[in-house]
């Protein structure tokens, strides 16, 4: 309730002259302070869930809000409750220009960017499926849609690449900031 409405009100009940409009009036008044109550507690208490979008590989991508770990192309989903996004991991250090590996830096896209890997290893920049720089030193085509996909093969650190090696079936590939071990091709 606003404060000319209130003002108004409180002023018709004191131009009444019975008790029972007195009565009334303040039992009105009782009535819509309760509801306005009512609806403030109710929105406070609603929490809006967080959105999670999807991308096309069919999880979030590194900045955007998440719940959990899973949900992330890279498995890690941090931050405070409520305020959780997927964050990128292994980006390495750029020769040259110091921290890690950029969606700029993209070796696929012609960039070409040294790095060097968090095992010190020395690297390539690359583009994750979940939209982040990665430090790549080993890796191989492996179809992957997200980062937890390559740690069989690649271990903790391991990322999900996207990168269009045009004239093969490769779209994909699975590495790790040290050597991987693939299962044989069949």
């Amino acid at each position: 309730m606003d404060a000319a409405h209130f003002d108004r009100l409180t002023r018709s009940l004191v131009t009444r002259s019975s008790r029972r409009s007195l009565l009334v009036g303040l039992t009105v008044l009782g009535l819509v302070q309760q509801d306005s109550a009512v609806t403030a507690i109710a929105r406070q208490g609603h929490k809006h869930k967080p959105k999670i979008r999807r991308n096309a590989f069919g999880c979030v991508n590194v900045g955007d809000t998440c719940t959990r770990n899973a949900q992330c192309c890279s498995n890690r989903c941090q931050g405070n409750k409520g305020k959780k996004t997927c964050r990128a991991h292994d980006t390495g250090i750029v020769l040259g220009r110091g921290g890690g590996c950029r969606v700029a830096d993209d070796s696929c896209g012609g960039h070409d960017t040294s790095c060097t890997t968090t095992a010190g290893e020395e690297g390539r920049c690359f583009v994750t499926t979940g939209n982040a720089g990665y430090c790549l030193f080993d890796g191989d085509c492996f179809p992957c849609t997200k980062d937890l996909d390559c740690v069989p093969f690649c271990g903790d650190g391991a990322a999900c690449i996207v990168c269009d090696t045009s004239g093969t079936d490769c779209d994909t590939i699975c590495n790790g900031p040290g050597n991987c071990t693939f299962p044989p091709r069949v």
